[in-house]
């Protein structure tokens, strides 16, 4: 056996045991993991905004789909004939994306445990629980990508390891969502003044569903494209709050074939998104609905981050998010190269 093979085969060992990961933390016990059945009533109940007004769906009142790609909804015919003529007639084709954005999107905030947990993520990385509340609505930009569901299999991609022999080139990989972080959401004057508005709306038609002391904002996700973002308006609650500021770590338990290693993980903005994508990566029945088939952009970007591709040019934003993820979650340890570089 030389070298070369028996590197490949510590490599392939250690990315294995690292996908054993589990976190847990005291508060999973309150913000419980629901049923599939009832991830999917949640996701159906769901209310939309308009991509051009921002006014939010009612249930009085059903938003209507673009008829071509499907993804951008509208309050009426004005709105959806105003939005055509500004933006969406150049990117419509490309917002068929947002289809399959808003479907994993909706899958994860209808995961109580999941969102819960990117809130205080939200809340640790903007800061919010170290100052008094702020007098203006927060914004958070979510970054998404679909990695495949096998480490192994990320590792080929990303050309740590050699690329399998058998593969059929017509079956796409079986991939699953992952989070990229979360980060303030840069905003031009103009659309900070849209999303304000959209919170002032939200205030004014459910006055008393807000508990005192609680933060509102809006998380922006996107899977790299901004064609593909998506508005949330997002409530924080002081309970939360508390929990962040309380700052009780994660227990981490690694399975070494019958030994546990257990540990404690500070809780951080990132050991937060840690413990939501090691939860996804460990549901192998898609009971959370977050498994979907890889596309070729998304092998792409795991593909390009393994290269100096500009950072700063098309894609580039996709692989910074495959960047800091291999920097800062345990899973990847094996593969990161360069532990000072700057992300």
């Amino acid at each position: 056996m030389s070298a070369d093979h028996l590197n490949m085969l510590i490599l392939a060992r250690k990315l294995e045991i690292g996908s054993t990961l589990v976190l847990k933390h005291p508060i999973e016990a309150f913000m419980y993991t629901q049923s599939t059945k009832d991830i999917k009533k949640k996701i159906k109940g769901m209310r939309r905004i308009c991509m051009r007004c921002k006014a939010v769906e009612t249930k009085e009142k059903h938003f209507k789909a673009c008829a071509r790609c499907q993804g951008s909804f509208y309050c009426s015919k004005e709105c959806q004939k105003s939005d055509w003529l500004a933006s969406h007639k150049a990117n419509c084709v490309e917002t068929q994306k947002k289809k399959r954005v808003e479907r994993l999107i909706g899958a994860l905030i209808a995961n109580n445990n999941f969102f819960g947990f990117l809130k205080i993520a939200i809340i640790l990385r903007l800061g919010l629980h170290t100052a008094p509340l702020p007098a203006e609505p927060f914004t958070a930009l979510v970054p998404l990508v679909v990695e495949p569901e096998d480490i192994l299999d990320f590792a080929r991609l990303h050309g740590d390891l050699p690329p399998r022999t058998t593969t059929n080139p017509a079956q796409k990989m079986k991939g699953m969502l992952q989070v990229g972080g979360a980060f303030a959401s840069p905003e031009s004057p103009e659309l900070k003044e849209k999303r304000l508005d959209l919170i002032r709306e939200l205030l004014g038609a459910h006055p008393a569903t807000f508990e005192p002391g609680s933060m509102f904002g809006i998380v922006c996700f996107s899977m790299g494209d901004p064609a593909t973002i998506i508005e949330v308006p997002t409530i924080i609650s002081p309970e939360l709050m508390a929990i962040a500021t309380q700052a009780v770590p994660f227990v981490q338990t690694i399975t070494d074939v019958t030994r546990e290693h257990t540990a404690t993980l500070p809780l951080h903005f990132f050991s937060c998104v840690e413990y939501i994508n090691t939860t996804i990566r460990r549901d192998t029945d898609n009971r959370l609905l977050l498994r979907e088939k890889m596309t070729e952009d998304d092998e792409k970007i795991i593909t390009q981050s393994a290269t100096d591709y500009d950072r700063r040019g098309e894609g580039g934003f996709g692989c910074r998010i495959i960047d800091l993820r291999i920097k800062n979650e345990y899973i990847y340890q094996p593969i990161l190269k360069d532990p000072e570089k700057e992300i």
